[in-house]
């Protein structure tokens, strides 16, 4: 028994120094992630974007994922391989509608850390984003805010009225090329009394 119970100990030593000897796994160094605000559309036809990325250059690993559009399967299976842009991106491109919602579903892979996507409007901005390690996403294309609109209004007896027009874009705007056209009681198309 004396010789069963040394042996098993030396047997454990043996296997804890042959562990502790053992050379470490090499660490993934990932680069974060951080998906363009525009991308070029150059002369593409349809209207969205959807472009995927990978931040370590070696795919996705297994992960993929769906595209609905107003509930209805666009896609599947979309994802970046290892023979994609050298595994760094791919992309998608779709049509879609003003007030149309766009999801998506997302299928885990080994690295998600490493994965990000986004979508893109006709005029290359970013209008929705997941990632770094996404999990499916829901939006609805809605137009961008004007640069200027009336924020406010009011008419009041006799001369009392006013417009309030609000600029949205967070920089001086020149007003010189504007103007505020009116008639009374109608007017013929394109001709106005002011």
């Amino acid at each position: 028994m004396r010789k069963a119970i040394a042996m098993t100990i030396v047997l454990a030593m043996g296997v804890s120094l042959w562990a502790n000897g053992s050379p470490e796994k090499p660490k993934r160094t990932v680069t974060e992630i951080r998906l363009p605000d525009h991308r070029d559309p150059g002369t593409r036809t349809e209207t969205y974007e959807l472009y995927m990325a990978d931040s370590y250059g070696d795919g996705w690993n297994g992960a993929s994922l769906a595209l609905y559009l107003n509930g209805t399967l666009l896609a599947e299976g979309l994802t970046v391989g290892e023979e994609d842009n050298e595994g760094s991106w791919n992309n998608y491109f779709f049509d879609a509608e003003l007030g149309d919602e766009i999801s998506t579903v997302w299928t885990a892979g080994t690295y998600d850390s490493e994965c990000a996507y986004g979508f893109y409007d006709s005029n290359g901005n970013l209008l929705a984003d997941d990632g770094p390690s996404p999990t499916g996403i829901t939006f609805t294309i809605w137009p961008a805010e004007p640069a200027l609109f009336f924020s406010e209004l009011a008419e009041g007896s006799s001369h009392n009225k006013y417009l309030e027009i609000y600029n949205n874009t967070g920089a001086d705007y020149d007003m010189s090329n504007l103007s505020l056209s009116s008639c009374n009681n109608g007017c013929e198309e394109g001709a106005f009394d002011y």
